[in-house]
């Protein structure tokens, strides 16, 4: 796939098995957060937050917006409709749950 982002959390103890690089050709980021436990990132923002993780989740919504501005580039067909709807589901999932 592409248009992915891979946050990692430098405590997190299933890092291991998370995607330790990614691949800018495919718009796959992938990084670690230093000092993030598991899913730190998908958490509400504190004032109490660490820097690392404020970072992180600018960089995250910097690929969100990137990929939704291309999406909605005209293409002259519909495939970038696919990719704005998954990045709304996401973007909610993330302010809801």
């Amino acid at each position: 796939g592409d248009k992915v982002v891979f946050p990692n959390g430098g405590i997190d103890p299933w890092k291991s098995l998370g995607v330790p690089v990614g691949n800018p050709e495919k718009n796959i980021d992938a990084f670690i957060i230093e000092g993030a436990a598991h899913c730190s990132d998908m958490y509400p923002a504190s004032a109490n937050d660490k820097t690392s993780l404020t970072m992180a989740r600018a960089r995250i919504l910097k690929n969100l917006d990137a990929w939704i501005q291309d999406a909605l580039k005209p293409t002259g067909d519909a495939t970038g409709l696919g990719l704005l709807s998954t990045c709304v589901f996401v973007l909610l999932s993330c302010l809801y749950f």
